[in-house]
């Protein structure tokens, strides 16, 4: 449901007691995180600490060994990442995942339209799903013509990150999660991609965002948490979680600070 001013219904995404095992290693373990609309959680935590698995098991893509995963009173639990999808949860990956061969409006258009019942139906879907796909690029900075175009095998990496943007976006979801947004951005790139999530919580979007750039997600969170091994070993506001002592000694190596946008 949505409100009447286009902002998503206010309602809770939260994991609850999530656990992970891959071939006897303990990936995730009774992990418990909530994200509420038009907020943002960031996770932090070194390498191989559970941070895309979580992603993954509150996405649908990962089915949890044990634990709930609930949007608002709806129990998502060992879903299908379609279930997820329609219940209004989308995310994006470490690399992109796009049709090569498409262009950018046509990446993001598969996902605003439906499979047409006829051929009369198939052209009046295909100009709206193609309009509202350079109205959603737009949004994001992305509006020259030969740009949209383009393949977006074609495109600079930092476009491309926009072009899966895009595509989460499609559908009106109440949810994104993203798996390292920054990675591979320059700074110029990095403080557009703030911005933008920044914008697309205001709307009342929950967001995730999982990514290695400390001081990217302290800045750009509301609430934070910190991997380790799996666990949980800290969470609260960004500055708590950046002081935290066992943060500190097992990621950071010193102490981090927030630094305003």
């Amino acid at each position: 449901m949505t409100r009447l001013n286009g902002a998503p219904e206010a309602v809770a995404l939260r994991g609850t007691g999530i656990t992970k095992t891959f071939g006897g290693v303990q990936a995730v373990l009774d992990v418990n995180v909530r994200v509420d609309s038009g907020t943002i959680l960031g996770v932090i935590g070194p390498n191989g600490a559970g941070k895309s698995t979580l992603l993954g098991m509150l996405s649908g893509v990962i089915r949890a060994d044990l634990g709930q995963v609930q949007l608002g009173a709806d129990d998502l639990s060992g879903g299908s990442p379609l279930r997820f999808a329609r219940a209004g949860i989308r995310r994006t990956f470490q690399q992109p995942v796009l049709a090569e061969d498409l262009n950018a409006i046509d990446n993001v258009r598969v996902a605003t339209e439906r499979r047409p019942r006829a051929g009369s139906r198939m052209s009046r879907d295909h100009s709206a799903g193609a309009a509202l796909s350079a109205a959603l690029l737009a949004s994001l900075g992305i509006e020259n013509q030969a740009t949209l175009r383009r393949r977006v095998r074609d495109l600079p990496y930092g476009l491309r990150r926009l072009v899966e943007l895009a595509r989460a976006m499609a559908g009106a979801p109440r949810f994104v999660l993203l798996d390292e947004p920054a990675a591979g951005l320059g700074s110029d790139e990095v403080l557009l991609m703030s911005g933008l999530l920044a914008d697309i919580a205001q709307r009342g979007i929950g967001l995730v965002v999982v990514d290695h750039n400390v001081r990217f997600v302290a800045d750009l969170s509301t609430t934070m948490i910190a991997l380790s091994g799996g666990r949980v070993i800290a969470d609260g506001t960004p500055e708590h979680v950046l002081a935290d002592e066992s943060v500190v000694s097992s990621y950071l190596g010193q102490p981090a600070a927030r630094h305003d946008r």
